[in-house]
């Protein structure tokens, strides 16, 4: 294929493993940079992103970005600057029947700390604390300049390495434009450091959200076997059997409230199976959830 696009095959370890359907990359010299990635349905990316941070956007999907200590709902047209670190990306379509589209920007360190220098972009005084992920929704220009990567992955003859670049630096210039900029700039300055997290601190702040012990071991960079143990010297309990007791602990509290229905409390607390969770909260307190909130009242 000519110019700086190349497609990228089942053989790529890009798609290894995905249901895609098609994905292309736009390439700067020898760096892989802009990806344009079409799946079919759902799809789930753990990416380790600790040499490359990236911008992603979803052209036709929903979904969230996870990071060791959050979870970011990103709705259709809408993206996420990441900055290095693990993460789990997952990818809905938004209409039954129909393709998940999004668009991968890879910022590169080298090319990156460039633009910097061109736009003279230097650490602020008093700057917020940088954020692991920060979700962007400019509206129609974030919108407009996701078409135009669009238009030139459809015509590749055109696409030069001063081309790519351009379009990296258009990236930058317009997340420069995102609200709370001091957060933003912050952030961007960060882009190449990361954070380590404990295992406590992951488990904690994903107890309601439907990881399984191998993701959340993939947020520290850890075997599922290592993150386990590691876990235990924290605890008596697995990962599993603490994120259990914790998790019914709140149903408990939310079920002294009338607010809330049972189904309702079901789901906020974790639990995709109602009769799992009637059934397990039971064996904990002697009741089930329904008959636990009569007798509180």
């Amino acid at each position: 294929m000519p110019g700086n696009i190349r497609y990228l095959s089942c053989q790529d370890k890009v798609t290894t493993a995905m249901n895609f359907v098609d994905a292309h990359l736009i390439r700067y010299k020898d760096k892989d940079i802009f990806f344009h990635m079409v799946f079919k349905s759902s799809v789930s990316m753990e990416d380790h992103m600790y040499d490359s941070p990236c911008f992603i956007y979803a052209i036709r999907a929903e979904g969230a970005i996870s990071n060791p200590v959050e979870q970011i709902p990103i709705e259709q047209q809408e993206g996420a600057l990441m900055r290095c670190g693990s993460y789990i990306n997952q990818w809905n379509a938004v209409k039954p029947n129909e393709n998940t589209e999004i668009i991968v920007v890879k910022l590169v360190a080298d090319l990156v700390h460039k633009i910097f220098s061109e736009i003279d972009f230097d650490p602020i005084q008093n700057a917020q604390k940088s954020l692991l992920t920060i979700k962007a929704n400019q509206g129609i220009l974030l919108q407009r300049y996701m078409e135009s990567l669009l238009f030139y992955f459809k015509n590749p003859a055109i696409v030069t390495d001063d081309l790519a670049y351009l379009k990296l630096k258009e990236l930058v210039l317009l997340l420069l434009q995102l609200p709370e900029q001091d957060t933003v700039k912050s952030t961007l300055l960060q882009l190449f450091n990361t954070e380590q997290f404990s295992v406590v601190q992951i488990v904690e702040h994903h107890l309601f959200d439907n990881f399984t012990v191998a993701q959340l071991a993939h947020f520290a960079h850890m075997s599922k076997a290592t993150f386990q143990r590691k876990f235990k010297q924290h605890s008596n309990l697995t990962v599993q059997k603490y994120i259990l007791s914790r998790r019914l602990e709140r149903a408990k509290q939310l079920l002294k409230a009338p607010s809330k229905s049972v189904a309702d409390i079901c789901m906020e607390c974790g639990f995709s199976d109602p009769n799992y969770f009637s059934k397990v909260f039971k064996h904990k307190f002697g009741k089930t959830p329904r008959a636990y909130r009569l007798a509180e009242y």
